[in-house]
């Protein structure tokens, strides 16, 4: 199993990467692993505080403002698209996994928690076991529940056929 969801995010996001809601860079600044995303697509100015900089995060990576409902990407743009805790904050989670997965070349890496959780943006689905087979219906992919001491929830990879 994955000793955190920044291990999982890592293990399948490979080639390009876009870090879709990724301003934080939660999954790249913990592992340490000498990796970040070649961009990052977030919805909030105001993250600014969390270390933006003249359009770039806090580790370099170049930023654009966006909206994960509608991203301002071209098909087929980066070999992995990634929405790690991005899904349960947004009002149409689908819409948001059908943009990332339009963006994508290869796959699509995501991660959400079981349930509620603390966070300082709304959360507008509680995701269990139904709400994820649901949301991933119809995509050749994969689900995974896995726990860590500080986090419980679904690893979903989605391929490109």
């Amino acid at each position: 199993m994955w000793p955190d969801r920044g291990f999982f995010v890592l293990q399948f996001a490979t080639g390009s990467v876009v870090d879709i809601g990724g301003a934080s860079l939660y999954p790249w600044t913990l592992t340490l692993l000498n990796r970040r995303p070649d961009l990052v697509v977030d919805l909030y100015e105001e993250r600014i505080d969390l270390g933006w900089f003249r359009g770039r995060t806090r580790d370099g990576a170049p930023l654009v403002l966006g909206d994960c409902h509608s991203l301002p990407l071209r098909d087929n743009s980066f070999d992995t698209a990634v929405l790690s805790d991005v899904l349960e904050h947004v009002p149409d989670p689908r819409r948001c996994l059908e943009e990332a997965y339009r963006v994508a070349r290869k796959r699509v890496v995501a991660t959400v928690p079981r349930g509620w959780h603390r966070s300082p943006f709304p959360q507008y689905t509680y995701f269990y076991e139904k709400e994820v087979a649901e949301l991933i219906k119809g995509f050749h992919s994969f689900a995974t529940y896995f726990e860590t001491p500080y986090w419980k929830g679904f690893g979903i990879v989605i391929y490109k056929k």
